[in-house]
């Protein structure tokens, strides 16, 4: 019993190490970077934008898109696009590999390269899942939410009330639904939507567009 007792507390000084030390992380390194990014994002961004009398509306839609772009960014940084490709391309071949099975006559033999090639792909498609969500959360949950966290802080309800009157970036007239306004995450979740669905067609049609245009006449 008293070496189970100083086991569990050997576990809970350990612990409490552990969590002191994450705490010292985030108190001297992480929390003043981050404090130093949104400073910097006001100073270049907020601050701008409400010197030339631009809508909180119009600030948060501004955002949002370069909030897009940095998505888009991201995702070139990560080739997300290489990377996936190469992906089919190996599933595809495997897939063709796989066929060639078919043609040996043993069953028994024929049965274990199919669970052999079978566990392969399962393990490829599998890894593959787990790589696309990182670099989709990188490329986009990861922008999402540092920047509804940085305008939550930049644009409190109390500064809202003063800029606009009510604490909604698009207050609505009254109405029978009992909506007074669109709120500042409301308006950039829509807009970053709409710019990330803006740039992918724009970057189709220059794509298509170069391609046509190095096609030999």
């Amino acid at each position: 019993m008293v070496h189970e007792v100083g086991g569990s507390g050997m576990i809970v000084t350990i612990l409490d190490t552990i969590t002191g030390g994450l705490d010292w992380l985030f108190t001297a390194l992480v929390a003043p970077v981050f404090i130093g990014i949104a400073q910097g994002l006001d100073l270049l961004l907020l601050r701008p934008l409400t010197f030339l009398n631009i809508p909180i509306a119009w600030q948060t839609i501004i955002i949002a898109a370069l909030a897009g772009c940095l998505s888009l960014g991201i995702r070139a940084v990560l080739n997300v696009e290489k990377k996936e490709g190469l992906f089919r391309e190996r599933f595809v071949d495997k897939r063709t590999r796989q066929k060639n099975i078919e043609l040996i006559s043993d069953w028994k033999t024929r049965d274990a390269f199919y669970r052999t090639t079978d566990t392969d792909i399962d393990e490829d498609f599998n890894t593959y899942l787990a790589q696309r969500f990182a670099r989709h959360t990188a490329a986009y949950l990861l922008p999402i939410f540092l920047t509804l966290y940085w305008l939550e802080t930049a644009l409190p309800r109390e500064k809202l009330v003063e800029l606009v009157g009510g604490p909604y970036a698009i207050p609505l007239p009254a109405n029978g639904y009992g909506i007074e306004g669109l709120s500042v995450p409301f308006v950039f979740l829509v807009a970053y939507a709409m710019s990330l669905i803006g740039l992918f067609v724009a970057r189709k049609y220059l794509t298509t567009k170069k391609a046509s245009i190095s096609l030999p006449s």
